[in-house]
């Protein structure tokens, strides 16, 4: 999947240029792959969504919560101290 906008503001992620589209759709991959990441572990189910989908679409998590996204093998990047 390819983003590309533009934030002109200073800060982070300033002058860089991303577009993506506004949903991510939930296709089939991603729900078989949700299912196998929740088996085991049925809590926190929309965090295990989310790695689902990030893996599929090979995308980076933004979040605080990186230790939740990190265990599973997922790309994150937390805005607050990078």
């Amino acid at each position: 999947m390819r983003c590309i906008f533009h934030r002109p503001q200073a800060g982070w992620g300033a002058g860089k240029t991303v577009v993506c589209p506004r949903f991510l759709y939930i296709n089939q991959d991603i729900a078989q792959l949700w299912g196998r990441i929740r088996a085991p572990h049925p809590e926190n189910a929309l965090d295990k969504q989310i790695v689902a989908t990030a893996l599929i679409y090979e995308l980076t998590v933004v979040t605080r919560n990186r230790k939740a996204f990190v265990k599973a093998g997922v790309h994150v990047l937390n805005p607050f101290t990078e």
